[in-house]
């Protein structure tokens, strides 16, 4: 894992700024299966967040949202004796008013906020702390944010806002109707059929963002450290742009309509005549890709 996704990585388990909750709130389980399902308000927050382990996050098919979490057989070997053995993991969920926290962790070495998961000592029995997948369904107009240190988060069908990050994985995002933003640390991050506004994010890793439409004028952001910057837009599309590459070649379906000076490696276009929109796309080594849709 390179600095980035390291950075990222212990910024989700440690939720620097912490939200206050009432013990009252919170119900905490020892076990190797998590389920909770219940209804929330359009409006309302879903946040799920684990230090290990993938989150897969589809369309309910009525009006509640439904959670899954299941323990993953991740062995560590005891520093004590050398046999391999596993440690106990807890699964807590926080009610904060309409919006639901729900959290997996090293149990005894951690806790939950609605910023993500805290680590109370990074002093562990086991080579590797346990981990849990998450599977959720969950109808529209219910904000989604979710975290994981180590794993890939994909979501298909979100009909509200979506805020996805992880350390090291993947992120896929797809039929989003609502804003997106997407971070890791060090892989790929895929945005599909999104009506924006978008922003994409990765250390180590390709982006590539599909957009369907976007409904007003917006300011969005895509970068990587090491990979390529995709967009596809549709046809009719507007907007400024601002392109930075170390070292990469830029590519245009659209005619670039290049303002000011040129100076490489950043350039300052329009496409479509320009507007209020604009994308700011970085790369520190990889090529920027504008397609039409």
């Amino acid at each position: 894992m390179n600095s980035y996704g390291r950075k990222l990585r212990n910024a989700v388990l440690a939720g620097l700024t912490a939200a206050a909750m009432s013990p009252a709130t919170a119900q905490v389980t020892r076990a190797d299966t998590f389920d909770w399902t219940g209804r929330l308000p359009a409006g309302a927050s879903l946040r799920v967040f684990g230090t290990d382990g993938a989150i897969t996050v589809s369309r309910a098919s009525g009006d509640e949202v439904v959670i899954h979490g299941k323990r993953r057989l991740h062995y560590g070997q005891s520093h004590d004796d050398g046999r391999w053995t596993e440690g106990p993991i807890a699964f807590e969920r926080l009610q904060d008013g309409d919006n639901v926290t729900v959290c997996a962790y090293e149990a005894d070495e951690g806790s939950c906020s609605a910023d993500g998961v805290h680590e109370h000592s990074h002093h562990h029995h086991w080579e590797s702390s346990p981990s849990a997948d998450f599977t959720i369904q969950v109808p529209a107009g219910i904000k989604l944010t979710l975290g994981t240190a180590d794993g890939d988060v994909n979501v298909r069908g979100a009909g509200a806002e979506v805020s996805a990050s992880t350390g090291d994985g993947d992120i896929t995002v797809e039929e989003s109707t609502g804003p997106v933003h997407a971070s890791s640390g060090d892989g790929r991050v895929s945005i599909s059929a999104a009506t924006g506004p978008v922003e994409a994010s990765t250390g180590d890793g390709a982006v590539e963002v599909h957009m369907k439409s976007l409904s007003q004028p917006q300011d969005m952001h895509f970068s990587t450290g090491d990979g390529s910057v995709t967009l596809y837009l549709p046809a009719s599309f507007s907007a400024e742009l601002d392109i930075n590459t170390g070292d990469g070649q830029i590519e245009s379906d659209f005619p670039l309509e290049v303002q000011g000076r040129l100076h490489a490696p950043h350039m300052h276009a329009a496409i479509g005549g320009g507007g209020p929109t604009r994308l700011s796309i970085t790369t520190g080594d990889g090529d920027v890709r504008i397609r039409k849709e």
